[in-house]
């Protein structure tokens, strides 16, 4: 037989906000499991980030399996508890494309939740790259920002907070842009 394990039941809080927009982004929720999936080259310094914040929210400790062939990290937390606690505040179990999942409601309620769980979408499933474009034959280069969902809500979700906190994204269907120099550095 199995023993649950004691977990830290924390207070809605930055960090938890922050590990709702990690979740959402790259993570996944079994019955008994809480996944996180990197890319192991691109999210190596991440990694342990995400193993603190586990530890620090619940007290609980991570597994990381590395895949080789697939050069990706699995950061891997068994708790029934964790899962029942994560459904609780808002996220879901299984498929977030099929399920078209969105940010939790109580993240939406403050500026210091949405900024949070904004910075863990933007690190797991977005990326900042420079927009090179030609205008009467001078190239520009502009830095951007861009998040990617593949749940309208989470779009959605994701355009509403950015422009609650003063930004102006751009974008339609699964992409959303931040284009403005000004804004990204502010980021």
């Amino acid at each position: 037989f199995k023993i649950r394990k004691n977990i830290r039941y924390p207070s809605k809080s930055r960090d938890l906000a922050e590990l709702m927009g990690i979740l959402l982004g790259d993570g996944g929720i079994t019955d008994y499991q809480v996944k996180v999936t990197q890319n192991k080259e691109a999210d190596n310094n991440y990694s342990p980030y995400i193993v603190r914040l586990f530890k620090r929210l619940f007290g609980l400790d991570s597994t990381i399996r590395d895949d080789k062939l697939e050069k990706t990290r699995d950061i891997i937390v068994s708790s029934v508890n964790l899962v029942e606690y994560l459904l609780g505040v808002g996220l879901k179990n299984g498929n977030k494309i099929i399920k078209q999942v969105d940010v939790p409601f109580w993240v939406k309620t403050s500026d210091k939740f949405k900024k949070a769980c904004l910075r863990g979408l933007i690190d797991t499933d977005g990326s900042f790259y420079i927009d090179k474009h030609k205008i009467n034959n001078k190239y520009y280069f502009n830095p951007g920002l861009v998040f990617t969902a593949y749940s309208l809500p989470l779009f959605l979700s994701a355009r509403e907070m950015l422009i609650s906190l003063g930004y102006h994204p751009t974008g339609k269907k699964r992409n959303l842009y931040l284009r403005k120099e000004s804004e990204i550095v502010r980021y």
